[in-house]
């Protein structure tokens, strides 16, 4: 295993664990729900992880169901590329 792939399996517990964390800090006991979310919080912190990576996290990979013209327009080519690019993924279209 490389070092980038014990990282990244790494890095994926970490998530699971601050998510584990944040549903438990919505517990009803007010101890246990601080000590979570102090807990996810110093998770974050330490692996310089915002609440917006733990939430994206779950994103996959999507797939269209619309049928498009043979050829896509250069605009929604372009576009599409922009978002990739933004959210750091990687952006694909199949012929049929």
């Amino acid at each position: 295993m490389t070092d980038t792939q014990h990282d990244e399996s790494k890095l994926e517990r970490v998530i699971r664990k601050i998510k584990r964390c944040l549903a438990l800090s919505k517990s009803s006991n007010e101890n246990e729900a601080a000590a979570a979310m102090r807990q996810a919080q110093s998770l974050m912190r330490e692996y310089r992880l915002t609440e917006m990576d733990v939430r994206l996290s779950d994103v996959g990979e999507v797939e269209s169901e619309k049928v498009r013209a043979k050829r896509r327009p250069t605009w929604d080519r372009d576009l599409s590329a922009i978002v990739a690019q933004i959210f750091g993924v990687n952006g694909f279209s199949r012929k049929h």
